[in-house]
């Protein structure tokens, strides 16, 4: 089911596409405690729960939370079946008992073994976080541009060679702290890791870093390790052909998941990187419109090539490794920058 697909249920504006749509749907915001939205005649109600960052919930039978656009779109597309019943109790209010079609009963699934009977329980979704909600609707309508994909894979024959040399120039970095080797070309005495990082915009929970970034970026099963966040070739420091072991800290490989996650980062947040790996790929930032949740969807989609494991995340980072080789990409005398000091605060959802 679809609802109000052209029609936008917070302002008159309507549009010829689903896309368009749910585009100027998302940056919608509101500081109301409850904002009412029309679903197909519908009048829903959300509450607002965090008023200091504009967070609203879902009124159906989940924990998502995100701002009044996200909780709208997550509605039209995760609870659809709900609000058909609403319209069907709306449209069937006046028409005797007999002739009402009776609502169909929440979804269950079954457990039981050797013939004992089986006991159901009410399936509800799980929220994993407000972010990831909002992403996931974000990926199905992702940004669409097209970038100079010959930039970053002119210089290899396929896409294994493609892969073969992020894995072997990566390796050459990842033991020391990402941050700094990204932002000074330098590995600190004091720490290799980012968690002990002494800068809190990367380090502290709080930041746009770790409480929105890394929570919005989820790869795809069969193109990455979910621990190390390398795709699965030996010449990721010889990941094996699957699942990494685990290890201390969550995984022996850590210090890879950290570059894999704060490059593509720091590429969005310093303008340093961000002007001349965009401007090698043709990419025109403003497609983002300056949102860290749309690039987060984008960045860890298939590049459009017929090896998955070719994400755009790899593109990035192949093209970062490259210009760094050549001298092309060296830091200032006291390094990059991040953009701006209100990155020093945590600022999510501002869609």
């Amino acid at each position: 089911m679809s609802i109000n697909l052209t029609d936008c249920p917070f302002c008159p504006q309507t549009f010829k596409t689903p896309e368009e749509h749910d585009t100027h749907v998302s940056n919608h915001s509101s500081t109301r405690k409850t904002a009412n939205m029309e679903l197909d005649g519908i009048r829903i109600s959300v509450t607002l729960v965090d008023p200091d960052h504009s967070i609203y919930a879902c009124p159906g039978p989940c924990l998502t939370r995100s701002s009044l656009g996200g909780v709208y779109l997550h509605i039209t597309q995760e609870h659809p079946t709900m609000f058909t019943n609403l319209k069907r109790k709306r449209d069937e209010a006046d028409l005797p008992s007999g002739l009402r079609t009776p609502l169909p009963s929440p979804p269950s699934f079954s457990t039981g073994s050797h013939g004992s009977t089986q006991q159901s329980y009410q399936y509800t979704p799980t929220n994993t976080s407000a972010a990831f909600q909002v992403v996931k609707i974000l990926r199905a309508t992702p940004p669409v541009f097209t970038y100079n994909f010959a930039a970053a894979t002119s210089q290899h024959p396929n896409m294994d060679a493609l892969l073969d040399f992020v894995g072997t120039s990566l390796s050459n970095l990842v033991d020391g702290c990402a941050f700094h080797g990204i932002m000074n070309h330098d590995t600190p005495s004091s720490h290799c890791k980012v968690y002990r990082c002494s800068e809190p915009r990367v380090a502290e929970h709080g930041s746009e870093y770790k409480s929105t970034f890394t929570k919005a970026l989820h790869g795809r099963r069969r193109t990455v390790c979910f621990r190390c966040w390398c795709p699965m070739l030996p010449s990721f420091e010889n990941h094996p052909d699957g699942i990494c072991e685990k290890g201390t800290n969550h995984s022996n490989r850590n210090h890879w998941e950290d570059w894999f996650r704060v490059l593509p980062y720091l590429i969005f947040r310093v303008k340093g990187l961000r002007d001349v790996i965009f401007q090698e790929l043709g990419i025109d930032e403003t497609v983002f419109n300056s949102n860290i949740l749309f690039y987060a969807a984008w960045v860890t989609l298939p590049a459009g090539t017929d090896d998955d494991r070719v994400t755009n995340l790899i593109i990035l980072t192949a093209t970062y490794l490259s210009l760094r080789i050549t001298g092309k990409l060296s830091p200032p005398s006291g390094g990059f920058e991040l953009d701006g000091e209100n990155l020093l605060q945590f600022l999510p959802f501002i869609l």
